[in-house]
């Protein structure tokens, strides 16, 4: 079975993503793909999603404002390591802008993202963390 993944296209100045029931997606990532103008992201039932970001588009998603990730059975971690990365570590994982961050019913979540870095919300106004039970 092939990977699914949405497409890369004019994702640079997508500025609100919804990805509702998409139950064979495996990415919402692909080398070269890029969401610095993304402001919300919502990600809702997609049951084999294992992650939603990789460590390298950290940077560019700069505007992201609201975060939310709802009843998705397979996630693991928030930001995915890649292969270049695996023994490394980075210092510090920001969202500057973020102010609302919901994690809701992720049973197999273990961690946001499992590198050895600092976790930066300077913004964050609403945090919500529910049946993440790991």
């Amino acid at each position: 079975m092939g990977q699914h993944h949405l497409p890369v296209g004019s994702s640079s100045r997508l500025r609100k993503m919804t990805l509702r029931r998409l139950l064979k997606l495996t990415q919402i990532y692909k080398k070269g793909t890029f969401y610095e103008n993304l402001i919300h992201l919502s990600v809702d039932r997609c049951s084999i999603l294992r992650n939603v970001f990789s460590a390298s588009m950290i940077s560019g998603l700069v505007h992201l404002h609201e975060l939310i990730i709802d009843d998705c059975s397979m996630m693991e971690e928030i930001i995915a390591v890649e292969e270049e990365q695996e023994k490394g570590s980075m210092d510090t994982i920001e969202f500057p802008h973020l102010n609302q961050l919901e994690l809701r019913k992720l049973p197999r979540l273990t961690s946001f993202c499992h590198m050895k870095c600092d976790s930066e919300f300077p913004l964050s106004e609403k945090v919500v963390v529910h049946g993440c039970p790991r």
